[in-house]
């Protein structure tokens, strides 16, 4: 149901930093129409409030299709991602009938068909929780 140009995640318990969809915005009109979606770096925070870890900085760009078929390239979720809305239409959306990692399902399916960039500072907080 979004309308918007791009389109961005946010799982019910992380937390965006103030800027992160501004340095994503400002990265796609940077960038041109072949990149799909750009990520950015998260940190953990514990049950206590403090920064657990750090995800290791992003590294991989441009056409990762074969990377993510591998491992999960895009660290701390869907939150830390930004997609441009048309790509959707070529690939679809979260497939709800996967018991889990639905959001690597469809980086891969958006890998086929787009390059990938990041932002690399850290500008979501997931939260590392038993629930």
């Amino acid at each position: 149901m979004a309308q918007g140009e791009y389109i961005a995640f946010l799982d019910s318990d992380d937390e965006w930093m103030p800027e992160k969809s501004g340095k994503q915005v400002k990265a796609f009109e940077k960038s041109d129409s072949r990149v799909g979606v750009i990520y950015t770096r998260s940190i953990a925070v514990g049950q206590s409030g403090e920064a657990v870890t750090g995800d290791e900085a992003p590294k991989h760009r441009g056409y990762i299709f074969r990377k993510l078929l591998i491992s999960n390239r895009i660290r701390g979720g869907g939150s830390n991602v930004m997609v441009r809305r048309e790509c959707f239409e070529k690939v679809g959306g979260s497939d709800g009938a996967l018991p889990s990692c639905q959001d690597w399902d469809m980086w891969i399916r958006l890998s086929k068909h787009y390059e990938f960039d990041f932002v690399p500072q850290e500008l979501v907080k997931y939260f590392d929780h038993s629930e």
